[in-house]
């Protein structure tokens, strides 16, 4: 059976057509072959270290501007990567961390909660979308998720170089900070809908869509809702003066370690107060800050204490309520009254 074959006629290709050829011109036929490897397309074992570098450093550039200005998404799908996301990523928890200085406050959330929100809610998306027939592999669905966060993290340095540069103040800060971030949240919602529709189940893209923009709002809260510290004053002091708000605004912001641009101060003054049957000078604070912990209560309490010292209210005439109200969270004579009320050579202090 061997010979029978090798004595046929060979078959050779010829445009579209294939044409016979005796067996006896076979040792005539001459040429090379080329046959395509990986190795001639790419080999990067032999290649300097900067060139693999600035190849990956323009593949991660190209899927930024991809997710900039949404096109074509089968770069994104095909040639998927985890460099994006996770430069993303970490770019977004430096600035949005919570951060103190001489163990004062801890506002924001801290590098690894933003880190388990993105990453964690990625993977939940993904997994979403798998149930429901998507196409994209695992990995390719966290790509382009975690690409597509590139518009929101730009919004957060566009708010923190504003905001460094005191160039909005108040509750035009807060305006400012919000149409950042709803363009930016519109942004990566549609780079994100862009690159993800087509591999989606055509008749469950609704649900399938839901929850990745659920995945982009909730990353936009935590850009645009940063601690916002209020002060809120009550006294019978008579006509504080302007100089005690601008003060109090300036040693809130040290305190919690924000932006004075966030704190708001409110100051209610010559109101009827009394304390311990006496009309003379006292007050109460009302203190708010998100993510407050509860340790640094009695250090805010000392500072408070003493601001309100320069308006004629002592040490034992004023209160501090930090909210929730718990014995940790209600401040007297430069403390707290949980510390107020542990046991000193017998004597509890109510």
């Amino acid at each position: 059976m061997v010979t029978d074959v090798m004595n046929s006629p060979r078959q050779a290709m010829s445009g579209p057509e294939y044409t016979s050829l005796p067996a006896t011109d076979i040792d005539n036929i001459s040429g090379d072959i080329f046959v395509p490897t990986a190795e001639a397309d790419s080999n990067t074992l032999d290649e300097p270290i900067s060139a693999t570098l600035m190849r990956d450093v323009k593949a991660v550039g190209s899927k930024f501007y991809h997710v900039m200005i949404p096109r074509d998404g089968s770069l994104l799908l095909n040639d998927w990567d985890l460099w994006g996301p996770l430069i993303i990523c970490t770019l977004l928890a430096i600035i949005l961390q919570g951060h103190s200085h001489d163990n004062t406050h801890d506002g924001g959330p801290e590098f690894a909660q933003v880190f388990v929100i993105i990453w964690v809610g990625a993977a939940v998306v993904t997994l979403n979308s798998k149930l429901l027939d998507g196409k994209l592999s695992f990995f390719q669905s966290i790509c382009v998720l975690g690409y597509c966060v590139f518009p929101l993290a730009v919004a957060s340095v566009l708010i923190k170089l504003i905001s460094l540069f005191g160039l909005k103040k108040g509750l035009v800060a807060f305006i400012v900070d919000f149409v950042i971030v709803t363009l930016a949240f519109v942004w990566a919602m549609f780079a994100a809908v862009c690159f993800l529709k087509p591999t989606n189940n055509p008749g469950k893209k609704l649900i399938s869509t839901y929850p990745v923009g659920l995945f982009y709002f909730v990353i936009a809260w935590l850009v645009v809702s940063q601690p916002m510290p209020i002060f809120h004053l009550r006294t019978n002091v008579k006509d504080v003066p302007e100089s005690f708000i601008t003060k109090v605004s300036k040693e809130v912001a040290t305190l919690t370690n924000k932006e004075e641009a966030k704190v708001m101060v409110t100051v209610e003054d010559n109101i009827k107060m009394s304390l311990g049957s006496s009309d003379a000078p006292a007050a109460i604070v009302q203190f708010h800050s998100v993510g407050m912990k509860v340790e640094h209560h009695a250090i805010i309490s000392e500072s408070i204490a003493n601001l309100l010292k320069d308006i004629g209210v002592p040490h034992d005439r004023h209160y501090i309520q930090f909210y929730a109200p718990q014995p940790t969270h209600v401040g007297k004579l430069g403390t707290t009254i949980a510390e107020l009320n542990k046991p000193k050579e017998n004597v509890i202090h109510f």
